[in-house]
């Protein structure tokens, strides 16, 4: 039975993300472990202590011990463990593990790979991106293709010395034909398409027959997607530099990588950057976007989970305030408008009823002198005395009904 299946069959038929200089060494070794001249030595709980440790960086401000998290990626990279070491799922168990730990301030990927299998690094780059602590990449001798797009997802990428390399950005795709080495052995393939399946091994043909058109392709969209994303994390990158070559580390700092430091300065680097995250409560972006444009500014910065506004900024949001036509009363005040509005009307009626009273007391006795009249209106103008009652309830009834629909 022959092991690690699925890195020979990567070998033999997916797209890879490393560089030309590995590409050879696949085939000797995929010639030894059809040979049986190759052997794998499973993994001990020893290399494991020496792929994911802890590394104490002194003390931060508050007298608490920085750790950094370390994680050694090494080697060419599969998804899935091979027997001999591990895959991009387990490196991406160990870095979520450090992340979640409070006691971890940082991480540091040390990279020691010439890249791998487009299968399982943009997962393992989201998790690299998508942790909360501080990261730097540490390219011990080389991080190229596959291993140099896990880089650019930490905050920053250090080259152990000046020959380190880095890059190799793009794609590649291998067809291994084997069908001499079966011949050799006597043995023959038969490939049988189903009949609704015309097309099940086209790709393969066309390659047999020096046609790559099709896993051209393909490739294409790997490469467009590694490029953008190198982009978007090195946007001081070159369109040279994203073609496929290697380069030294001398000779790309500013853009590739962002300096020269042993592993040491590494740790300390990210242990610092920690220190840094606390000591600037990690200001961040925050929008409020109608309080930003009444203060004149496109967002806000937040720190501990407050906003400062200068004195021009208050101004300007005092002045945009004034601006805003009054609102309604709240329910509370509305409530004692209407008490304070029905007990003004009740007084009206009252006052109304009294008016119609001493009308009707008029129109009996118009000569007679000893009638109680009010002073308030001509007794002869009986007209004057009904309409201002007539007028106050109106207005006080319109009111009512207003407020009331409002």
């Amino acid at each position: 039975m022959i092991r690690n299946y699925h890195i020979i069959r990567s070998i033999l038929s997916e797209p890879w993300l490393i560089s030309a200089e590995e590409v050879s060494r696949l085939g000797f070794l995929i010639s030894g472990v059809f040979n049986r001249q190759l052997a794998f030595e499973p993994v001990t709980r020893e290399d494991m202590a020496r792929v994911a440790y802890v590394r104490s960086a002194g003390v931060d401000p508050s007298g608490k011990v920085r750790n950094v998290g370390v994680v050694n990626i090494t080697g060419v990279l599969t998804k899935y463990d091979p027997e001999c070491a591990y895959g991009m799922e387990s490196y991406g168990r160990m870095i979520r593990g450090f992340d979640r730990n409070p006691d971890i301030a940082a991480l540091v990927l040390r990279l020691d790979s010439p890249g791998g299998t487009v299968a399982g690094v943009e997962e393992l780059y989201n998790d690299v991106k998508s942790i909360s602590k501080p990261t730097v990449a540490f390219v011990s001798d080389m991080a190229c293709s596959a291993a140099y797009w896990l880089a650019c997802a930490c905050d920053k990428i250090i080259a152990n010395n000046t020959t380190a390399q880095v890059g190799s950005i793009g794609a590649y795709c291998q067809y291994m034909d084997v069908s001499g080495y079966f011949a050799a052995q006597g043995i023959k393939i038969h490939e049988i398409e189903a009949p609704q399946s015309t097309h099940k091994l086209k790709e393969k043909h066309e390659i047999q027959v020096g046609h790559y058109d099709m896993t051209k392709k393909r490739l294409e969209v790997i490469a467009d997607k590694f490029q953008q994303t190198v982009r978007s994390s090195r946007p001081s990158a070159t369109d040279d530099q994203l073609t496929g070559l290697v380069y030294d580390a001398r000779d790309v700092v500013g853009t590739l990588v962002d300096g020269i430091e042993s592993f040491d300065e590494a740790v300390l680097r990210a242990a610092s950057m920690a220190s840094d995250n606390q000591s600037n409560t990690s200001m961040s972006k925050v929008n409020y976007p109608l309080l930003a444009s009444a203060a004149g500014v496109p967002s806000f910065e937040t720190a501990d989970g407050h906003i400062s506004l200068s004195a021009e900024m208050a101004a300007q949001v005092e002045a945009a305030l004034g601006k805003i036509p009054a609102q309604d009363p709240p329910r509370d005040d509305r409530d004692s408008a209407s008490a304070d509005l029905n007990t003004r009307i009740v007084a009206l009626e009252k006052a109304l009823q009294e008016k119609e009273t001493r009308i009707a007391a008029l129109e009996k006795a118009p000569g007679d002198s000893g009638a109680a009249v009010s002073p308030e209106a001509d007794p002869g103008d009986k007209t004057t005395v009904w309409d201002t009652g007539i007028a106050e309830f109106s207005a006080a009834f319109q009111s009512a009904s207003k407020f009331i629909h409002d």
